[in-house]
């Protein structure tokens, strides 16, 4: 189910850091829609299982979150007995401020959500990992021709320490870019509101991802750079919960990774669906963006849902150049394997 909540963010644990305003609910998301197949009627001899709750969030209005859209759309959830209600929380920091609070049990976010709040403490797991290396593009304004012109000017992204973030400081430092020297980085908020931004001029470039890079292609805003041809390894969308809540909600945590896991089947086989959700999700209506943000994450979207620990090391590797505690940590440290293997012994 879905409905407005005020999330508010309470001040990291330990070194984290405070969050002072509330998570916004996903009030401009759509409601849940069609139920999919009903599940087997129980006999007399069985009653079906109790229904369990639990709390989640997406980070990012874009094609490659569409899988838990397309869970509540399709009444996956509700078909293994699970009482899901998904919130829209943009910032990683109060993705994990309300994640420690307990006001959101598990989350879908990227890799810094992860590694950095562990080494103050979090104790926060992956459990699941359905993206695992950078996709998007870098979009500028017609008169920059290439990326050595980037030199200088203002680069978008969402939020700093988020995905578009990261992409934009790896693959800008292949061209011997380096953030807050050779390019300012600007947080615009959100996808939608970094087209905006690069519409009205404020930014000179942006770090997109899928549809927003189309968008702003259709807006008249050429490419830079693809991204996504690249393969740099990044956990750059996985489902986190704190080891905690993966021990005391066992079995509302298995259910999720099933009907996710459904979830990404569906996706890649009903497109139709897929395209239908993406675009109420993001309120993009250009058929041939929503078009190519599908087709791109259909293409690297894991359905075993495993997460990919060269990935993780790629986050540790960014930490360590200001946080040399992650050199004592290894990548299995922030994984948790055991949902997925199930998930493989079952299927």
């Amino acid at each position: 189910m879905r409905g407005p909540l005020a999330l508010t963010c309470f001040v990291a644990l330990l070194a984290l850091a405070a969050c002072s305003g509330s998570a916004a609910p996903a009030s401009s998301a759509p409601s849940a829609g069609s139920a999919g197949a009903a599940p087997p009627a129980a006999t007399a001899a069985e009653a079906p299982p109790a229904r369990l709750t639990l709390a989640t969030s997406y980070s990012a209005l874009v094609a490659s979150q569409s899988p838990l859209w397309i869970a509540q759309d399709a009444g996956l959830f509700d078909r293994y007995g699970l009482d899901a209600t998904l919130y829209y929380i943009s910032s990683t920091q109060q993705t994990v401020a309300a994640m420690l609070s307990g006001e959101v049990e598990m989350a879908l976010n990227g890799g810094t959500g992860v590694v950095e709040p562990n080494l103050n403490g979090a104790d926060i797991a992956i459990f699941t990992g359905t993206k695992n290396q950078l996709a998007g593009r870098i979009m500028a304004r017609p008169e920059i021709t290439s990326v050595a012109e980037l030199r200088g000017k203002r680069v978008g992204m969402t939020r700093r320490g988020g995905n578009s973030h990261y992409m934009g400081i790896v693959a800008l430092a292949r061209f011997g870019l380096e953030p807050d020297r050779d390019v300012i980085f600007i947080g615009a908020g959100g996808s939608p509101e970094t087209v905006t931004a690069l519409s009205a001029g404020s930014i000179d470039a942006a770090a997109m991802i899928s549809p927003a890079d189309y968008e702003a292609e259709r807006r008249g805003f050429k490419e830079l750079l693809d991204v996504t041809p690249m393969n740099i390894p990044y956990p750059a969308l996985q489902s986190t919960a704190r080891r905690a809540v993966l021990a005391a909600k066992d079995e509302a945590i298995w259910r999720y990774t099933q009907a996710f896991a459904d979830a990404v089947q569906l996706y890649k086989s009903d497109r139709e669906r897929a395209l239908r959700v993406i675009g109420e999700y993001t309120k993009v209506e250009d058929r041939a963006a929503l078009e190519n943000a599908y087709e791109i994450e259909r293409a690297i979207m894991a359905s075993d849902l495993r997460p990919s620990l060269a990935a993780v090391q790629a986050v540790m590797d960014e930490v360590a150049n200001t946080d040399p505690r992650v050199l004592d940590t290894r990548p299995e440290d922030y994984v948790d394997f055991k949902f997925v293997d199930r998930l493989a012994a079952t299927r």
